[in-house]
Parts: structure tokens; C-alpha cells; sequence
């Protein structure tokens, strides 16, 4: 509920959801019994038949056969990094407040964290790289001028215009986040 209502969650599948639909099955299909059981005997139970129909396969997409580790999957509308964040501190807190860690642990997954460490090692290669084409243009230009003085000659265009492209792209508000 607290990922539906508060981080905006839809299209929520988990082990839970299996259950929870099995359970609804064996009370009729009335949607009042779309919970869990209440005992741990019937969820065991529940979780057992599921294994043995077409369910099976998904089941296992979610959960371990022992139960040591779940997956939750659902969507979001489409956020910017900031609003990410937001919604992972308040998660955070959540998790906290409930003393979920003493128990358990996640792992937030998909498309927004793996672009944010694709632009966070794009950033970071991008600026050694930088460095070492300079470093490499510096050595040649010393090498075939065979003069310290054209050390200077040769870092200093490709040191400025290192400084304007990072003005401009500060300017525009692009930002390259090396956390």
C-alpha cells in the first residue's frame, strides 16, 4: 500500500499478489478476500498449489523456492533524477520507521539507477580521458618541437576550451553528477 500510495507504484506484481489472488480463488472470487490468509498454514498451502499450475513460472520470477528472497515489480511515471531521489529518501524512511532492516534488505532496480551509473561513469571516464589526451598532446608537441616552451603552447588551447564547454554546459544546466 505504502508504494501505491505514496511513491506512486502501479502495475504492482509480487509473491504477494499470487497469494493474495489465490486466496481470493479458494473463498469464490469474492474481491473482499483479495488479502492474505490468515494463518501461515493457508498461505503455505496457497503457495504450494501455485507452484503446481501455469502460475509457477511467475511465482518463481518473484520468489525463491525457500523464501529467502522476493522481488516486487511495478511502474512509475516517467521522473526526473530529483524527484528519484525524493521518492527513494522517502522510501528510505519508510523502511526505517517500520524496522524493516532488521529483517530484511532491497535493492532498488531498473532503468533510472542503471542511466544514473551509465552518466556517472560516462562522467567520470569522459573527464580522464580528457586528461589524457591532453597529457599525450603535451608530450608530443614536446617531443617534436623539442621545447619546454611549447608545453605551454600546446595545454593551454586544449585547457580553455576544456573551461568554455564546462561554462556553457553549466549555463545550460548540464550537469554531470560524480557521486
Amino acid at each position: 500500500i505504502f508504494l501505491q500510495d505514496s511513491c506512486n507504484l502501479a502495475h504492482i506484481i509480487s509473491p504477494i499478489s499470487l497469494l493474495k489472488g489465490a486466496n481470493k480463488a479458494y473463498k469464490g472470487g469474492n474481491n473482499a478476500y483479495f488479502t492474505l490468509a490468515d494463518t501461515q498454514e493457508e498461505i503455505n498451502t496457497y503457495a504450494e498449489n501455485i507452484m503446481q499450475t501455469q502460475y509457477a513460472d511467475e511465482m518463481q520470477r518473484y520468489m525463491l523456492n525457500d523464501g529467502s528472497r522476493l522481488r516486487i515489480s511495478g511502474s512509475l511515471a516517467d521522473l526526473n533524477t530529483k524527484e528519484i531521489h525524493f521518492l527513494e529518501e522517502r522510501f528510505e524512511r519508510y523502511f526505517k520507521s517500520k524496522e524493516f532492516g532488521d529483517h530484511f534488505t532491497y535493492k532498488i532496480t531498473g532503468v533510472i539507477p542503471m542511466m544514473e551509473k551509465a552518466t556517472q561513469y560516462q562522467a567520470k571516464y569522459l573527464i580522464i580521458a580528457l586528461m589524457i589526451a591532453l597529457l599525450f598532446t603535451a608530450i608530443i608537441g614536446v617531443c617534436l618541437m623539442k621545447s619546454w616552451s611549447m608545453l605551454i603552447v600546446v595545454t593551454v588551447p586544449g585547457l580553455i576550451s576544456m573551461l568554455v564547454i564546462s561554462g556553457v554546459m553549466g549555463m545550460f544546466g548540464v550537469h554531470f553528477n560524480l557521486e
